[in-house]
C-alpha cells in the first residue's frame, strides 16, 4: 500500500513537472512572437545646418536677393555703413558713421518706399540664415520634385556673407500643415523641409519691400465720395 502511494505521488510529481516545463515553454514562445511583431522604435533624424562653413564660421549676412521666379520680381538689400548711406548731416548721422545699416538697393518698379529701408526687420529676417537647420529630410523622391514645388522653385534666395560665399537656397511649395517649405540647396538632390517662420518674411518681400510705412494720420478724414 505504501508503495503504491509512493508510485502515485511520484507520478504526479512527473505530470506537474512535464505541465510547468510546457507553460514555461508557451510562455518563452510568446515572448518572441510580441518581440518579432512589435513596432520598430522611431529614430529621429539630428541633421546639420544646411550651410556648415556659414554656420561654423558665424557668418553674418551682408546682402540678399530673393526672386518670385513666377513673377520675375526680385528685391535685393545690402548692409550698408552711415557713411556710405550720405548721412553727412549732424541730426542724421548716428554716434558711430560706421554703424551698419541696411538698405533696399533693388525693389519692383512703383514700390512705395515710405520712410526707407526698415533696417531691424530686415536684420531679424537675415540674421538666422547661415545657421539654416532643416526640420527634415525627404531622401526618397527621385522624379518627384514637382510635387514639392521645386522642378522650377517658386523662389530663390541667395545671400552673400562677410566671409565672402554666396549661399542658394530654391524654394518650393509650403508643407500641407502650412509651418513648413520645401526646399533644395545647390549639389544636393535631398529635399528638406525648413520652418516657415524662417524664410517666409523674406519671401513675402517679393510683393511688399522691406520700407517702413508711416502710421496712418488718426485725424485725417475719408471721402465718402472716394
Amino acid at each position: 500500500m505504501q508503495r503504491q502511494t509512493q508510485q502515485r505521488l511520484i507520478a504526479i510529481g512527473i505530470v506537474l513537472v512535464i505541465a510547468l516545463a510546457l507553460f514555461l515553454g508557451a510562455q518563452a514562445l510568446g515572448n518572441r512572437e510580441d518581440t518579432t511583431d512589435a513596432e520598430p522604435t522611431p529614430t529621429i533624424e539630428v541633421l546639420d545646418p544646411l550651410y556648415p562653413e556659414a554656420s561654423q564660421t558665424l557668418a553674418v549676412v551682408t546682402a540678399l536677393t530673393v526672386t518670385d521666379n513666377r513673377q520675375g520680381e526680385s528685391v535685393t538689400v545690402e548692409q550698408v555703413s552711415a557713411i556710405e548711406e550720405g548721412m553727412d548731416t549732424e541730426e542724421d548721422t548716428p554716434a558711430n558713421p560706421l554703424t551698419l545699416r541696411w538698405r533696399v538697393a533693388e525693389a519692383p518698379e512703383d514700390t512705395d518706399t515710405g520712410l526707407g529701408a526698415d533696417t531691424d526687420a530686415i536684420q531679424g529676417a537675415v540674421a538666422g540664415l547661415p545657421s539654416l537647420t532643416p526640420t527634415r529630410r525627404l531622401t526618397d523622391i527621385e522624379g518627384a520634385v514637382g510635387d514639392y514645388g521645386l522642378d522650377d522653385p517658386l523662389h530663390t534666395i541667395e545671400f552673400v556673407t562677410d566671409f565672402g560665399p554666396t549661399y542658394t537656397l530654391q524654394v518650393g511649395s509650403r508643407t500641407p500643415t502650412g509651418a513648413g517649405y520645401y526646399v533644395q540647396v545647390p549639389d544636393d538632390p535631398a529635399i528638406y523641409i525648413v520652418d516657415a517662420l524662417t524664410i517666409s518674411t523674406i519671401i513675402d518681400w517679393t510683393a511688399q519691400p522691406p520700407y517702413v510705412q508711416p502710421a496712418p494720420d488718426p485725424d485725417a478724414t475719408v471721402d465718402p465720395g472716394g
